[in-house]
């Protein structure tokens, strides 16, 4: 189940990246965006899916994900964002480098979490993906198509990040169950603790940029109507549904 899932994931991901191109012509970019849509219905990535990883034994685990343009950069820190919402962590291990013994074009993230965190985290970011190519085809004529994406992006991260955070935040305040929010802090710390071993100096990367104030209105607007499921179950111990 996991290896059919993470293929088609990374699929969908491909499609996504062809379709958000700026020289794919608008209708292979309409094809691939509906191709993706049909693959996430296809496999039906729902709780069910995800109650068969959660049933594991729960173990830190590390995987390294590769980014690929366009818009890579912005990809790592929006899939971060959402790491960070399930209690994972993550180091940029490889930056975009061009010259002339290196020729670099992508980002490489090495992420930690535990399995079913690291699994949902995976499918929601592939599900938030496909609702954000839906809303970035056409900048306004009088703005340059790679700025107001780029800060589109900017605007979606931080509104999703923080619709994330409160959904942590509310469940802990209305969990009846002592010591949830305990739990969850060791979790990350057992987390942190086995990225601070492989990488015990870091340096805090820049973050998201913004240079166009409504392209990032228009991402804020679109992460708030951005279908998150149900968020109700970030952070949790044993989470057995996202969608």
């Amino acid at each position: 189940m996991d290896e059919v899932l993470t293929k088609m994931l990374k699929r969908v991901r491909g499609l996504l990246a062809l379709a958000e191109d700026e020289r794919t012509p608008e209708e292979e970019a309409d094809t691939a965006t509906a191709k993706a849509a049909e693959l996430m219905a296809r496999y039906s990535i729902d709780a069910a899916m995800l109650a068969a990883s959660a049933d594991k034994t729960e173990v830190p685990c590390d995987k390294v994900i590769e980014f690929d343009e366009p818009y890579a950069k912005q990809h790592v820190w929006f899939y971060f964002a959402i790491l960070k919402a399930f209690r994972g962590d993550g180091v940029i291990i490889q930056k975009p480098t061009r010259g002339r013994y290196v020729n670099k074009d992508s980002y490489k993230l090495r992420v930690y979490a535990f399995e079913a965190d690291l699994m949902a985290v995976d499918i929601l970011y592939t599900s938030l993906l496909l609702q954000a190519a839906n809303r970035l085809k056409s900048p306004p004529p009088y703005e340059h198509a790679k700025t107001w994406k780029v800060s589109f992006w900017s605007g979606f991260t931080a509104e999703v990040s923080d619709r994330l955070n409160d959904a942590n935040q509310n469940m802990t305040d209305a969990t009846s169950t002592p010591g949830t929010d305990l739990v969850l802090r060791d979790r990350a710390l057992v987390v942190k603790a086995k990225k601070d071993l492989d990488y015990p100096r870091l340096r805090q990367a820049a973050g998201p940029t913004i240079r166009s104030q409504r392209g990032y209105d228009a991402g804020r607007e679109a992460g708030r109507k951005a279908d998150l499921h149900n968020t109700t179950n970030v952070g949790q111990t044993r989470r057995t549904a996202l969608v």
